[in-house]
């Protein structure tokens, strides 16, 4: 393949040598050294490769690779990134935390197969927006961010609110002992909802104030994550609810109060410069146009993902390739079941008994469904047979009654 790409750059007079390739679970990338432009005549001096010329050429190189598409990234040097035929799952497993992370959340492996982990503690990355169009992987990545969240922290130390307008997306999680409040998924109610985070988030301002605390590290209270799927429909529905949202944005982080903001609808009046200034930690998936790139990331390359989990996450200024990871239903279910419980059983405590051994022993729950008592309902014109026998004692006393006289 080395070969190939270096034929088909010469081919299209930029001409690179490739010192470098890495291989990550969806990509193989190769690191580009750019060459010299060949002579035009003996009086033109050479002219090196200039990057611009490179990115300019992408689709070009893709057909003459006879590759689906090529993304040309640069930053730690210019590579070429092409897609693999066959490309792999990223568990969640897969993804080491870094030592020294205070609230580390995991995103994916990279084209070198090293771990993508954002730590939302820091004041660089304290909030987090996913976007991308349907299909692109956005959804599989807010539930594994969730799934992350709620298997790295016990209800006493995480506090998570959820607001779905599509309903569904985020039903599984609504037994969740996390839940500050149940799935909220009207407009109107997240607005009072977010008021009341705000006093919270006030609250901590004020015993942070008395403590002398300048950050919710150096407390054991625990931090709250504010999870919003579909945040353009949210926002269309009242127009107060962007102004909550930014103001929990600014002030949130040092009181331990963190968003996550899913939308697939990346346009200028839902991502707007209030959101890109509190959002510095963004993702983009794979986009139709350059134009919601440039929306997401403030530059282009969305466009060129392949879907299906490829992402682009924008943190601390630096541009970094990934492969989401992956958490199917029946991996999610045990975990977000664990810590579930609590508010499954309280909702059917009635009709929840326990299983005991011979010796006492608690071995497990039986949940016994309500029984419905059906009546039925007299037919209109006519009376219930009780009366009727009632009605047939009467006349048969006074029969008895007549015959005695």
């Amino acid at each position: 393949m080395i070969d190939a790409i270096k034929k088909a750059l010469e081919d299209l007079r930029i001409p690179c040598d490739i010192p470098e390739v890495t291989e990550g679970p969806h990509v193989v990338a190769y690191r580009l050294d750019p060459g010299y432009v060949p002579y035009a005549s003996e009086n033109t001096p050479p002219k090196r490769v200039l990057v611009n010329s490179i990115i300019n050429r992408a689709d070009d190189i893709a057909v003459a690779l006879h590759v689906p598409s090529a993304y040309i990234r640069y930053g730690d040097g210019v590579w070429l990134e092409i897609p693999k035929e066959h490309r792999e799952n990223v568990a969640y497993n897969d993804v080491l935390v870094p030592d020294g992370y205070q609230f580390p959340v995991p995103i994916g492996l990279d084209t070198r197969g090293e771990s993508v982990v954002i730590d939302m503690a820091s004041p660089t990355s304290p909030h987090l927006l996913i976007a991308g169009a349907t299909g692109s992987g956005k959804s599989v990545c807010l539930n594994a961010t969730i799934y992350g969240l709620i298997d790295r922290w016990d209800p006493d130390r995480l506090k998570l609110m959820m607001i779905d307008p599509k309903y569904v997306e985020l039903s599984k999680f609504k037994y969740l002992d996390h839940l500050m409040k149940p799935v909220i998924t009207d407009s109107y109610t997240a607005a009072v909802e977010l008021y009341e985070l705000i006093e919270e988030m006030d609250k901590r301002y004020i015993f942070m104030e008395s403590e002398g605390f300048t950050d919710i590290g150096q407390s054991t209270m625990g931090r709250i994550v504010l999870v919003v799927d579909e945040f353009a429909d949210l926002v269309s529905g009242r127009s107060v609810l962007p102004d909550l949202i930014a103001t929990l944005a600014q002030k949130g982080r040092a009181a331990g109060i963190h968003l996550i903001l899913a939308t697939q609808r990346p346009s200028v009046d839902v991502i707007d410069g209030v959101i890109k200034a509190n959002f510095p930690t963004r993702i983009a998936f794979s986009v139709v146009t350059n134009t919601d790139s440039r929306v997401i990331l403030d530059q282009s390359g969305a466009e060129r993902l392949t879907g299906m989990g490829d992402g682009l996450l924008l943190n601390a200024g630096t541009l970094t390739r990934f492969q989401g990871i992956y958490v199917s239903d029946k991996q999610m279910k045990p975990v977000v079941t664990k810590h579930s419980m609590k508010k499954y059983l309280a909702e059917r405590a009635p009709n929840v008994t326990k299983e005991k051994d011979e010796n006492g022993r608690t071995i497990g729950i039986r949940y016994t469904p309500p029984v419905q008592v059906q009546v039925q309902e007299t037919r209109s014109g006519g009376g219930s047979s009780t009366a009727w026998v009632l009605l047939a004692l009467f006349i048969l006393c006074v029969m008895c009654a007549l015959i005695t006289n």
